[in-house]
């Protein structure tokens, strides 16, 4: 599991830059790193653009918390 293990989750392919920066803050090793309550997390979340809020993001990003991609 790369969160627990204090790697830092590599960018995905088709997710924009803002919602990897997301996705690394709410995955952090470092719990001071992290989003300190979920409405920290939504005013994130709503700050992108329509285009970046849904797509496969989800499915890559479970795959790489999973291991079974790069």
């Amino acid at each position: 599991n790369l969160r627990l293990s204090g790697k830092e989750i590599p960018n995905i392919d088709g997710i924009s830059n803002d919602l990897m920066r997301i996705i690394k803050k709410s995955c952090s090793y470092n719990m001071n790193e992290r989003y300190n309550n979920p409405s920290e997390m939504k005013k994130d979340l709503y700050t992108l653009k329509p285009n970046d809020r849904w797509g496969e993001a989800y499915e890559k990003l479970e795959a790489i918390l999973a291991g079974e991609t790069k």
